[in-house]
């Protein structure tokens, strides 16, 4: 949050143009697979970050896509996988963890509760890997 005010602060102040994407979790191979043991043994200590996770692939590539997209401003961009970390469907840990959060109906039986539409608008921005359907 701090880096994200003052980049905020160099935008009013100078025109100094900012794009902070803002990552959950991020790995690949090993420690993908770690981390995914981690939430399905203990998924309670993942509600902080909702289950969301990016792989490494799909973080360079929202940095490249903030780099090339020539957008001025200052912006702060969700980026998550398509999917979440929990091994149950998504609507599971959130009615255990969160049971007072209302979950949009496009969200899917695995999809991430993480809203990446922004990063998808502003610099074109989707990521692809998800757990279940790419190796890791």
């Amino acid at each position: 949050m701090l880096g994200e005010e003052v980049g905020a602060f160099a935008w009013r102040r100078w025109g100094m143009p900012r794009t902070q994407p803002r990552f959950p979790f991020v790995g690949e191979g090993e420690r993908l697979a770690a981390h995914l043991e981690r939430v399905r043994r203990a998924p309670g200590a993942n509600r902080r970050e909702l289950w969301a996770w990016l792989h490494t692939r799909d973080a360079a590539g929202a940095v490249l896509a903030a780099l090339r997209s020539g957008l001025t401003g200052c912006h702060a961009l969700n980026v998550a996988a398509p999917d979440s970390a929990s091994d149950v469907p998504t609507a599971e840990p959130f009615a255990r963890y969160h049971p007072t959060t209302e979950l949009g109906a496009g969200l899917g039986t695995f999809g991430s509760a993480v809203d990446s539409s922004t990063a998808r608008e502003l610099i074109g921005f989707t990521a692809e890997q998800g757990w279940r359907a790419a190796s890791t």
